[in-house]
């Protein structure tokens, strides 16, 4: 499975920080990904839009999961990723290639 990044618009009448519109729209997004075969590993919100990751076969995946909940094309921008970053692959301070950050 290749894993992307799903951008989302949101219009601004969209509150997503009241918690509860936030819940019943993670159901939704969590049934709908699922029937689709989908994994998603959830999203964040910034601004007018959610930033999400999704494993699928092929972004047509993504593309049927946004046809199921009426999610106009223009409204949603799938990337695919290329690489992570963060302490999950970060190197251990013991492996004998790991030196300090030094600034420029």
């Amino acid at each position: 499975m290749q894993i992307f990044l799903v951008e989302r618009f949101h219009p601004a009448t969209l509150d997503l920080s009241d918690a509860e519109l936030a819940a019943l729209h993670s159901r939704w997004a969590s049934d709908v990904y699922l029937e689709v075969g989908a994994v998603w590993y959830g999203a964040v919100i910034a601004g007018d839009c959610t930033y999400g990751l999704v494993a699928a076969d092929d972004a047509s995946v993504i593309e049927r999961y946004s046809e199921k909940l009426g999610i106009s094309p223009s409204d949603i921008k799938v990337t695919p990723v290329t690489g992570f970053l963060g302490p999950a692959v970060a190197m251990a301070r013991d492996d004998p290639r790991f030196r300090p950050h030094r600034r420029p």
